[in-house]
């Protein structure tokens, strides 16, 4: 029989992760296959008729994939390397280790 603790920590578990995973699997307020479609046809012909200007995806752009890459090094770089230089001269550093 499983105790007291454990049906709570597992009630608040499912409670915790159903409303992620409704948002995970469901298709979106208002959005429908036709609209996406739809979408998706003008997206081919706008690629098609800027056929010099690649596929649209701004790579090199603050909100494309290596801005966005570069900012996010940049933010958890700085954050490791602070936890790593307070760690090196703490307060809680064994005295004569190094």
């Amino acid at each position: 029989m499983m105790n007291k603790i454990t049906m709570i920590g597992l009630v608040a578990l499912c409670t915790i992760a159903l409303s992620p995973a409704a948002l995970a699997y469901s298709d979106g307020v208002g959005d429908t296959s036709l609209e996406r479609m739809l979408a998706a046809k003008k997206a081919v012909e706008i690629a098609k008729e800027n056929a010099g200007a690649g596929s649209g995806t701004p790579y090199f752009a603050l909100d494309g994939v290596a801005g966005a890459s570069a900012i996010s090094a940049a933010v958890f770089g700085g954050i490791g390397a602070m936890f790593f230089l307070k760690g090196r001269n703490g307060r809680y550093v064994a005295q004569g280790r190094g």
